[in-house]
């Protein structure tokens, strides 16, 4: 599967599931009135552990809900496109990263 934000491949293990508008959101009135439970359940984006914590590092839940729910609007931030920069740069980071993710979730 290949990682949505950095296009790097990973296999299946490696590889969450991120919601564009953040679960925290999906009863908000405001949302409610654009979206359906149902969309709001399925939309989203597939990345990998190290950018998934980088995005929730660099993007509060309230924006990633108003402002950043697509992936090209994410892609826009600064700090999201010095990331993927850095993390293309240095490829091993990805599978030490990872390894260490799971072996903390206990997916080895």
């Amino acid at each position: 599967m290949i990682c949505e934000l950095c296009n790097l491949e990973y296999n299946e293990k490696e590889i969450n599931f991120h919601h564009l508008i953040p679960k925290t959101f999906h009863n908000n009135k405001r949302i409610l009135k654009h979206y359906d439970k149902n969309f709001l359940n399925k939309n989203g984006i597939y990345l990998c552990y190290a950018c998934h914590n980088k995005l929730h590092s660099c993007i509060d839940e309230k924006d990633m809900a108003f402002e950043y729910n697509t992936i090209e609007k994410i892609k826009e931030n600064e700090e999201i496109q010095k990331w993927i920069n850095w993390k293309q740069k240095h490829p091993d980071f990805n599978s030490t990263y990872n390894r260490m993710t799971l072996k903390k979730r206990g997916k080895k």
